[in-house]
């Protein structure tokens, strides 16, 4: 637990220090966050503990960006437990249409919660966003998995802002693992409030319907899952000229451009 806090605590000081350049075109911005997800199914019951955080930087509005991802979940199932990390990178371009560009991660997990061994994959892919109105934002993604997981997954899903501090976040995705004969499908909600815009920071509560075909360890089988989480997350920089949530999640780090984690914790 310690050690994700001290990534997490790096992290919040570069972005401190880079908000400006020689190059006026050229912008840092990105995010710091935590949470807790709780995984209920009929045979098992999940916590995870969660810290994440983006390193964005702009070159340029319209122009190129790259972006660094890192997330640490720290599982707990009755006496069994896990520590799940994920990093990555993105490189995109985006306009005042929406975005479009290249994603790729690796995944490790350290503890199997069902059988002590670990499962580590990458993905890589694409993904793309639309801002079809000043309301919403339309987002798809999709590419391949290898490694523990071998196999597709692709997403997608519609942001509307109702409100300039309000962010309702619909999505549905699909994963399927052909090397583990599972199958992950699931569709989800999460709101992100930001309650004043002076400070960056937000709160967001998220429920997802998840269903698991063909789990490969018995005798747990199909299985569905309700998946509740709260978060917090700070932005640093990318707020534009409102600083209003949207104008954050359209200038900012991206997060809708991975494979679904759930497949992860539960699959195997």
């Amino acid at each position: 637990m310690a050690s994700k806090w001290l990534i997490a605590a790096g992290v919040s000081v570069l972005l401190g220090t880079g908000h400006a350049s020689a190059d006026d075109a050229l912008q840092f911005s990105g995010t710091l966050g935590g949470g807790d997800i709780y995984y209920d199914a009929p045979d098992k019951h999940i916590g995870d503990w969660n810290a994440n955080g983006s390193v964005l930087v702009s070159i340029g509005n319209p122009g190129f960006n790259l972006q660094a991802d890192f997330d640490n979940d720290n599982l707990s199932a009755s006496a069994h437990g896990g520590d799940f990390w994920s990093y990555g990178a993105d490189a995109y371009w985006r306009d005042y249409a929406g975005a479009i560009g290249l994603n790729a991660d690796a995944h490790a997990i350290s503890n199997s919660i069902e059988n002590g061994k670990g499962a580590d994959f990458t993905n890589y892919g694409g993904f793309g966003q639309w801002y079809a109105a000043p309301e919403a934002t339309l987002e798809l993604k999709g590419g391949w998995m290898s490694g523990h997981y071998d196999g597709p997954y692709a997403g997608g899903g519609i942001v509307g802002y109702p409100l300039d501090s309000l962010a309702l976040d619909l999505t549905a995705d699909y994963a399927k693992a052909d090397s583990q004969n599972t199958q992950l499908k699931d569709v989800g909600i999460f709101v992100e409030w930001l309650p004043l815009p002076e400070i960056p920071v937000s709160v967001g509560f998220g429920y997802t319907r998840t269903e698991i075909d063909g789990a490969v360890v018995p005798p747990f089988g199909d299985r569905d899952l309700d998946v509740w989480s709260v978060a917090i997350k700070a932005y640093f920089g990318g707020g534009g000229a409102g600083n209003t949530l949207r104008d954050y999640q359209r200038n900012g780090a991206v997060s809708y451009d991975s494979a679904p984690t759930a497949l992860v914790q539960f699959g195997y």
